[in-house]
């Protein structure tokens, strides 16, 4: 028995000297407490994806950054890099741990997609400006997922979506909401975690929830849930409250995976490579309005009146705009008076609200005529939104099936 007692606590220690990084070494002692013989056949599956997993992607190519400046551990990073590797084979991954703003700005230049793992306990003026850096780079096309997160806080510091509260339940069913989504691609509707999930409130407008958790589990025994302060919470009351989500943001998505990745479990697996593989079409998007951009050009005064939602031009207006012809079949030019210098951000909307394309990202323009092409959508009316500062002006558009 004193043989065996010795070789776990050699084998503890190994685990926990794996944990430490030279800046904050952490231990975590879930990896002892919470893990049953299910979990280490999830440990296990994890090594096979290591080996051969067949849902590997030799095509899909990105380079990928692992924010991991307030990462729970070493470990944690660890395992998921190893993941993501395994699964993206083609795809190149680097990692920034502690770093300047300016440092940090070069890296998110070079990449496609970010992943802030496990963030947690770094509540600091820092984590606020690196969530800055992140919100330029998803405006300008970015993607950034972040993995779940019991300290709820860390989620409020990062500021790319509002959260008001958050919470950990063990052993979950989760729910798929919206299963056509590409991020839940190949996943089952409703499916069991033998691992944490981190259900949090959100309050923001623009956040989509795509999977939510149920208050039982597979067996229909309740589940246990709590708050960041342990105190247990009513897993009845957390029905419809995100696991999966996502915002748009200019170009890119922040997305939202509520999930563990100390050990790999099939669907949080896929629905991690899901989301970065959401990342291409972001990129090939970004570069269609770089090119878009890059058509601005100045254009001859024109002589016509330019008429507003309303009654007719008014002069006190930081801009005018016109759109011809509309309606429009497949091409449509939108013209725009700056009177003084702004910054400008024009898209478009269906009739839901939802952001059917984005057509300047956000940018410092002089005073003077600037010249858009409207994309290519579906048929259908649409809202051209131009804002500059607080101030928004929107034109109707209607896309038409044929001349």
């Amino acid at each position: 028995m004193l043989r065996v007692y010795s070789l776990f606590a050699l084998v503890s220690g190994f685990i926990c000297l794996t944990a430490f990084r030279a800046e904050d070494p952490k231990c975590d002692d879930r990896l002892f407490s919470n893990h049953t013989a299910a979990a280490a056949d999830a440990d296990a599956g994890f090594e096979y994806a290591l080996t051969g997993s067949p849902e590997a992607d030799t095509s899909t190519v990105l380079n990928i950054l692992m924010l991991n400046y307030s990462a729970y551990d070493s470990t944690y990073a660890a395992k998921v890099r190893q993941l993501i590797e395994s699964r993206l084979r083609a795809s190149s991954i680097s990692e920034f741990w502690q770093g300047s703003l300016y440092e940090l700005k070069l890296a998110l230049a070079t990449h496609d997609a970010v992943v802030v793992t496990y963030p947690f306990g770094n509540e600091s003026e820092t984590v606020k400006t690196y969530g800055k850096l992140l919100a330029e780079f998803v405006r300008q096309g970015g993607l950034v997922v972040f993995t779940g997160t019991d300290d709820f806080r860390m989620l409020q510091q990062y500021g790319l979506f509002n959260v008001e509260f958050g919470y950990f339940c063990s052993e979950p069913v989760v729910h798929a909401m919206v299963s056509e989504h590409p991020i839940l691609q190949g996943t089952a509707s409703r499916f069991p975690l033998s691992d944490f999930v981190y259900p949090i409130e959100v309050s923001d407008p623009d956040f989509v929830t795509l999977v939510d958790v149920l208050g039982y589990r597979e067996d229909d025994s309740p589940v246990s849930c709590w708050t960041d302060n342990r105190e247990e919470a009513d897993p009845a009351a957390l029905h419809n409250y995100p696991v999966v989500g996502y915002k748009s943001m200019g170009a890119g998505k922040v997305v939202y995976l509520g999930m563990e990745y100390y050990f790999e479990q099939t669907e949080t697996a896929r629905m991690l490579v899901n989301a970065l593989r959401w990342a291409v079409q972001l990129r090939a998007k970004s570069a269609d309005l770089a090119a878009n951009t890059a058509l601005l050009q100045r254009a001859p005064r024109r002589s016509e009146e330019v008429l507003h939602a309303g009654s007719g031009a008014q002069r006190e207006d930081l801009f005018d705009l016109k759109i011809y012809p509309n309606p429009y079949y497949d091409k449509a030019t939108l013209d725009i008076e700056l009177k003084n210098a702004a910054t400008v951000e024009v898209d478009m909307t269906d009739e839901s609200g939802r952001i059917a394309a984005l057509v300047l990202p956000q940018k410092s323009l002089t005073s003077g005529f600037y010249r858009l092409e409207l994309p290519n959508l579906s048929p259908g009316v649409y809202f051209l939104r131009c804002k500059t500062g607080d101030k928004t002006s929107v034109r109707k558009v209607v896309k038409t099936a044929s001349q």
